[in-house]
């Protein structure tokens, strides 16, 4: 199978994506070698060179040559003959193969770094490239860990079952990474004195609060999103302390009582940390709120929006979602919007003036 892309458009397009330099602190930077850190490029030329791994490991179990009239026969005649299955799942150059014997996840590491060394010109990292046991110490994919274990029982004994499922986890290694970032966002309000840009970076760290539950809300998640909450309220009170010594236990506020977010923190009583600007308050958000969301059914993998069945197939997906209300506020108002980018603002500004001061010390 020959590797790469063959439209020369697509070539012209990656060449300049390539040369094309990137910005950083309003300085321009030319390429020298690779691809810029988080550029979107990454991705596709991952897909593109890993497009024969895929096919490798689909060869041996899920997608071997001798094509049957239905896909579950081939699968069910590799059984027969007494081959380990063994399914790859990939994520640009992250990825993970499931198998069910030691032995056979051994074998597969060896033939594997052999495969990437000689076939594809790359080095595997045995360091990053291990065998685990998904019953005891799961494995670690894309911020989250996924164990093998007994389903939930439910009130209902003829759901009772001993097989065992799939169950993500967050990270709790990475997530404090980000936690950690969030609370130096948070910290960052003390830096400012005016109330409106309080407001502003208060915003600034309910993106990344909403960001960070929404990522991780499709996991078993409430044990991370406590640990989020508990550190950003942690952070908030020293800041607040701070501020507003005398009366910081006053500017605790209901959640329903904030102006930011109204649909988010409809019918929460739980109190955050807020600024008062005029009569409104401006607080900061919780993760709890956001609640975990498990995906029912896997994602059809023939959703696309360049086929007609493809377009067919996303159009039933998305029928069977709960609309949202015609009346609802978005959390991407106008107002939202100019106090976010004022923080923004005021950030960079605050961040030249201490710059200044620091060189003219020296």
């Amino acid at each position: 199978m020959a590797i790469g892309v063959h439209d020369k458009r697509v070539l012209k397009i990656i060449s300049k994506m390539l040369k094309a330099g990137y910005i950083e602190s309003d300085m321009f930077y030319t390429t020298k070698a690779g691809t810029p850190q988080g550029g979107i490029l990454s991705p596709l030329l991952s897909n593109v060179y890993l497009n024969d791994f895929d096919w490798y490991i689909g060869r041996t179990y899920s997608e071997p040559h001798r094509q049957c009239k239905y896909k579950g026969n081939d699968i069910r005649r590799m059984k027969w003959a007494g081959i380990t299955p063994k399914y790859n799942f990939r994520y640009a150059d992250d990825w993970v193969i499931l198998t069910s014997t030691e032995q056979e996840a051994h074998r597969l590491k060896h033939e594997l770094t052999k495969y990437f060394k000689y076939k594809m010109k790359l080095e595997l990292s045995q360091e990053k490239t291990y065998v685990t046991d998904l019953c005891k110490d799961g494995i670690h994919f894309l911020g989250f860990v996924v164990k093998a274990e007994r389903k939930r029982k439910t009130p209902d004994p003829k759901t009772w079952s001993d097989f065992l499922v799939g169950k993500p986890f967050p990270d709790m290694v990475r997530l404090t990474g980000k936690i950690r970032i969030i609370t130096k966002e948070v910290r960052r309000i003390g830096l400012y004195s005016k109330s409106n840009t309080q407001a502003a970076q208060i915003q600034y760290v309910n993106s990344m609060i909403m960001g960070l539950a929404n990522y991780i809300r499709p996991s078993i998640c409430s044990h991370a999103f406590h640990a989020i909450d508990r550190r950003v309220n942690n952070a908030a009170l020293a800041v607040w302390k701070k501020l507003f010594p005398k009366q910081y236990n006053q500017m605790q506020v209901p959640l329903r009582a904030l102006c930011n977010l109204p649909a988010r923190h409809e019918g929460y009583d739980s109190k955050t940390f807020a600024v008062k600007i005029g009569k409104q308050w401006f607080g900061i958000t919780y993760a709890f709120i956001t609640h975990s969301s498990h995906e029912i059914h896997a994602f059809d993998q023939k959703i696309t929006p360049y086929t007609e069945d493809g377009r067919a197939r996303y159009h039933r997906y998305r029928s069977k979602q709960k609309l949202l209300p015609c009346d609802r506020p978005s959390i991407n108002s106008e107002e939202d919007i100019l106090l976010s980018a004022y923080a923004k603002g005021m950030r960079e500004i605050f961040l030249g003036i201490r710059s200044k001061t620091l060189s003219s010390r020296l």
